[in-house]
């Protein structure tokens, strides 16, 4: 057919003398796609002729090659003595990973199909460092789409990276671009990228498990625990009913049996941040008495343990737990303890105390804080109960006394803590008892 005029092309598109292109390059690259007419006899180019064209563009070629679509890729696959499959898998990664670059979800499938080429096994081969820069200039998320759906191919090729410098990748793409490559990660590619200093696979879990749950097994996320060390139980705490559910359908795991396996500090560093959905789930386990497992705790661990709660239901529901005596509990605790969560917690969780019954009396419970009430205290509706005495400084909020009827307010002057112990000198709350050290380390349950 007519073949392409340089000449004729440069004349009759004056935007090619501008873009600084060669003008075969520029209908390569643009005109082709365009429509524009490659001379001017009115014919078009057969498929030999664009072979030789894209021949002969010497240095450009990755431009040129990186540019074409699966249409312009068929048609030049149909020179005569022409395999676009044995070309391509003849080449060296770098080259292809050139050409690749620039080809979306649609190319990659018309390459999958040709005879002659190993699409999954080529990039599996790739040098990770190639296959992250050739994957770090698409701007399409059908070339992902398409390689996390590739039979045989695993974005976990890239573990052979220096996992910093997978990070460094990742952090360069858009967010639905890591999802996708995170939805191919399992445990253990999990467990490696947790080396990089940019990523924080506890901190991921802790606030965001149903990412994992939406993408794994249960015993695939169940392996992930045994990668986060002594942040296990920051980890838990963000654990939903549904994500514990999960977790115990996994295969030869009973999540009963192993909060039963506990010592009594490390199921409470679990506990720590659950509400009554968790709690109550925990409790319908047959495998776990919640009951006898709470009363085995002393009360500086239930103090630690409550703590970190902020959901008044918690309370509500271990005042309502049979076989375990809460008030009971609560009234052994000494007053730093007392004064502790009095520190932490806001006027709901004293009002939920309020209605447990069973003899329990909240105000003199509070009362009980003494010289460690904490001087910021927010007394809501509560009264202060007979010969309550706060501690020098107590000013209640917004400068009003609390509430009449149950008590008198003292004289100002009232008794300081202790020296050397209990309230700091500037007020404010004694922490609560500390939590221990929690360390992980289960292989009985598969968390190893």
């Amino acid at each position: 057919m007519g073949g392409f005029d340089s000449a004729f092309y440069a004349s009759e598109y004056p935007d090619v003398a501008t873009s600084g292109l060669d003008p075969a390059v520029h209908f390569l690259m643009h005109g082709w796609a365009e429509g524009r007419a490659p001379n001017g006899t009115g014919e078009g180019m057969t498929p030999d002729e664009m072979l030789q064209l894209v021949a002969g563009v010497g240095d450009a070629l990755p431009d040129v090659a990186a540019g074409f679509d699966a249409t312009q890729l068929a048609f030049l696959d149909q020179a005569n003595g022409f395999d676009l499959g044995g070309l391509l898998g003849g080449i060296d990664d770098g080259l292809l990973a050139s050409f690749m670059r620039g080809w979306g979800g649609e190319e990659l499938r018309y390459l999958d199909g040709l005879d002659g080429f190993d699409l999954d096994g080529t990039l599996m081969g790739f040098d990770p460092g190639v296959l992250m820069e050739m994957m770090g200039q698409w701007d399409d998320t059908s070339n992902l789409e398409y390689l996390a759906n590739l039979d045989g191919f695993d974005f976990g090729a890239m573990m052979g990276a220096n996992p910093d410098q997978m990070m460094g990748f990742l952090g360069g793409l858009p967010g639905e671009f890591q999802n996708l490559i995170y939805d191919d990660f399992g445990a253990e590619e999990f467990a490696w990228l947790d080396g990089a200093a940019e990523f924080d696979l506890a901190g991921m879990m802790a606030g965001n498990f149903d990412f994992f749950r939406g993408m794994m097994s249960p015993e695939e996320a169940l392996g992930l625990f045994g990668s986060v060390g002594g942040n296990l139980d920051d980890v838990v705490h963000g654990l939903d009913a549904t994500d514990l559910a999960f977790l115990d359908s996994a295969e030869g795991f009973d999540l009963g049996a192993f909060m039963d396996g506990l010592d009594p500090g490390m199921m409470a560093g679990f506990m720590a941040g659950w509400s009554d959905e968790q709690l109550s789930f925990l409790d319908g386990l047959g495998s776990f008495d919640m009951a006898a497992a709470l009363g085995g705790f002393d009360p500086e661990t239930m103090a630690s343990m409550m703590a970190g709660w902020d959901d008044p239901d918690a309370l509500g529901f271990l005042g309502g737990l049979e076989g375990f005596d809460f008030a009971g509990m609560l009234d052994q605790m000494p007053g730093d303890m007392v004064g502790g969560l009095l520190g932490e917690w806001d006027s709901g969780m004293f009002d939920m105390l309020g209605t447990m019954g069973g003899g329990f009396d909240v105000n003199a419970w509070i009362a009980d804080a003494g010289d460690y009430f904490p001087t910021d205290f927010d007394w809501g509706g509560f009264v202060p109960p007979d010969g309550f005495v706060p501690p020098d400084g107590y000013v209640p909020p917004d400068g009003a006394m609390p509430p009449s009827g149950g008590g008198t307010m003292p004289p100002d002057g009232g008794s300081m803590p202790p020296s050397g112990g209990g309230m700091p000198s500037g007020g404010g709350s004694p922490p609560p008892p500390s939590m221990p050290l929690i360390g992980v380390a289960m292989p009985d349950y598969g968390l190893a």
